[in-house]
C-alpha cells in the first residue's frame, strides 16, 4: 500500500529485453486525434478529462531525467462518448495498439475473472422492496502502479492541453482503462479492502461489498426501510484506516414486486419527494428519476 492506496504491479508474462519504439506511432495517433478536436465539445471534454487525470494524481509528467528512457512503452489514447451520456467523454488507453506486431496487452496476463456473476447480483437486487444503487468513481484509477512499471504506461499530450503547444510526455500512476489486466486487478483490490478492513464496519457491509458489486456498480436492496437507511448511511467516501476514501455515488431506487402494485407510490428521501404513477408491470429506476420532485 502506498499513500493509503493499494499498489499492484502490472502482471507481465515476461518483460521484453528490448522495448519496440512506439513513440512515433503514438505521435501519429495524437495528430489524428487533433483532427477530431474540430468538434469543440469533444475537445473540451477530453481536455478536462486530462486535467482531472493529472490533478487527482492518476497520471504524472515524466521526470526530466527519464524523458529519454529507451525502455519506455508509449500508449495511444482516444475519447469515447457513452451512448446514453453524450456530454461525458471517457479517455481509453489503447493498450491493444501494435508496434512491430506486439502490443502492451500481449505482454500482460489478463488475470482471473473474479467479478460477481451479473445474474446473481440482479437476482439479489430483486429480493428487497427498497433498494440503493451506487458506483465507485474511477474504480481502476484507485489502484496504483509501482514506479518501476510506469515506464510501460507513457502517453503524449499537449502542454496545458492547448493544441499547437509543445507535446509533453506523461505516464499513468494508476491502472488505465484499456489494459486487459485492469478489471481483474480492480476487483481484487475491492475484495482485499474487505479482507484487510472489513472488521472496522458492520458485518453486513462486508457482505454487501463481496456479494452485491458487479465490477464498480453496487446493487443492494432490503424489505426493511430502516435497514436500507443503514446501507445508505455507509458512504464510500468514509475512510477506512490506512486508506484513502473511494467516492460512492448513491442513488435511490424502488422495486415493486408484481404481487403488490398500487396505482401510485410516494417516496421521501434526502429532501426529494417522488410521486410515481403505475406505468407498467414494474416501476423502474427511470420512472423514479423522471417523476421526482423537490420537497417543499
Amino acid at each position: 500500500m502506498t499513500n493509503g492506496k493499494y499498489e499492484i504491479p502490472l502482471p507481465m508474462i515476461e518483460k521484453p529485453r528490448i522495448v519496440p519504439d512506439s513513440e512515433p506511432m503514438v505521435v501519429k495517433r495524437l495528430q489524428r486525434l487533433k483532427c477530431k478536436f474540430k468538434d469543440d465539445e469533444y475537445y473540451r471534454q477530453s481536455k478536462q478529462f486530462m486535467i482531472n487525470l493529472l490533478e487527482k494524481g492518476y497520471a504524472e509528467e515524466v521526470p526530466k531525467c527519464e524523458v529519454r528512457n529507451q525502455q519506455a512503452w508509449y500508449v495511444p489514447h482516444f475519447g469515447v462518448c457513452h451512448p446514453t451520456k453524450k456530454d461525458k467523454v471517457r479517455v481509453v488507453f489503447d493498450c491493444a495498439a501494435r508496434v512491430n506486431d506486439l502490443s502492451l496487452n500481449d505482454l500482460l496476463r489478463q488475470g482471473p475473472d473474479i467479478s460477481n456473476l451479473l445474474l446473481g447480483v440482479l437476482l439479489r437486487f430483486r429480493l428487497g422492496l427498497y433498494a440503493c444503487t451506487a458506483d465507485i468513481e474511477t474504480m481502476y484509477y484507485q489502484v496504483k502502479v509501482p514506479e518501476d512499471d510506469r515506464d510501460y504506461l507513457h502517453f503524449l499530450w499537449w502542454k496545458d492541453g492547448h493544441i499547437g503547444s509543445d507535446i509533453v510526455k506523461l505516464r499513468m500512476t494508476s491502472h488505465p482503462f484499456g489494459a486487459s489486466c485492469s478489471p481483474s486487478i480492480a476487483n481484487y483490490a475491492l475484495k482485499r479492502v474487505v479482507q484487510d478492513h472489513g472488521n472496522q464496519f458492520h458485518k453486513s457491509v462486508s457482505e454487501i461489498v463481496l456479494n452485491n458489486f458487479y465490477v464498480d456498480d453496487l446493487l443492494v436492496s432490503s424489505d426493511d426501510i430502516i435497514k436500507k437507511a443503514r446501507y445508505n448511511s455507509y458512504k464510500g467516501s468514509k475512510k477506512v484506516s490506512g486508506t484513502k476514501p473511494c467516492v460512492f455515488n448513491w442513488r435511490l431506487v424502488i422495486l415493486i414486486p408484481k404481487t403488490w402494485m398500487p396505482n401510485s407510490v410516494t417516496i421521501h428521501s434526502n429532501g426529494f419527494c417522488y410521486h410515481i404513477s403505475k406505468t407498467s408491470s414494474v416501476i423502474a429506476k427511470r420512472d423514479v428519476w423522471e417523476k421526482g420532485q423537490v420537497c417543499q
